[in-house]
């Protein structure tokens, strides 16, 4: 960011600062990459040469700089085109509330970001970590698994019931007391995501 100086109607000079990443966010990429996204892109509405500077040191794929709102729905769209899979887009400013909106799965970072992003995203981490930004990719594939053995399990039993009930060999108290069964299994197996460490 350039802040220029003057005073007493003359110009002093330019000062110009730098964002710097964050400390996590090196640590979150290499994690986000090992559990197979496949391209991570940064999209700013920063100077060229920040993001640029900020994308080299972090080994993203794909930068865009000096972008309003509108330019970031534009990038979103164009990394959907060159890329396979679902998208994400984490951010935490006002600025960034239209394109969590348009991405696949929004993600808001800080507890402390902007209301509009906040209410605009899908995932809100309460934290400024971005090593969140993993777990919440692991703790989903986990609930997606539980959800998946939830059902085979609920239909495998149902399915015997029925069997069994249409051969005489099931009584009405046998399909009653398998079915609050199935569900108090159903409950406990989901409760294994809960108590498992990311």
């Amino acid at each position: 960011t350039a802040v220029h100086i003057g005073r007493d109607s003359r110009y002093m000079g330019t000062l110009y600062a730098a964002d710097a990443p964050r400390m996590t966010a090196a640590t979150a990429i290499s994690r986000l990459r090992r559990l197979g996204t496949q391209t991570i892109g940064l999209l700013s509405g920063d100077r060229d040469a920040a993001v640029s500077g900020i994308g080299m040191e972090l080994g993203v794929d794909y930068m865009a700089s000096g972008l309003l709102p509108q330019g970031k729905i534009g990038e979103l769209e164009n990394l959907r085109d060159l890329t396979e899979g679902m998208t994400a887009f984490v951010g935490d400013g006002i600025n960034d509330a239209p394109v969590l909106r348009l991405a696949d799965v929004g993600i808001a970072v800080g507890g402390l970001g902007s209301d509009a992003a906040i209410e605009a995203a899908d995932v809100v981490i309460m934290t400024d970590e971005l090593e969140r930004i993993p777990d919440t990719v692991i703790v989903a594939r986990k609930t997606k698994r539980r959800v998946y053995e939830n059902v085979i399990l609920i239909l495998a039993v149902k399915g015997l019931l029925l069997a069994l009930g249409a051969l005489g060999m099931a009584p009405l108290w046998a399909a009653v007391f398998a079915d609050t069964g199935v569900l108090l299994l159903a409950v406990l197996n989901s409760l294994r995501a809960y108590y498992s460490k990311v």
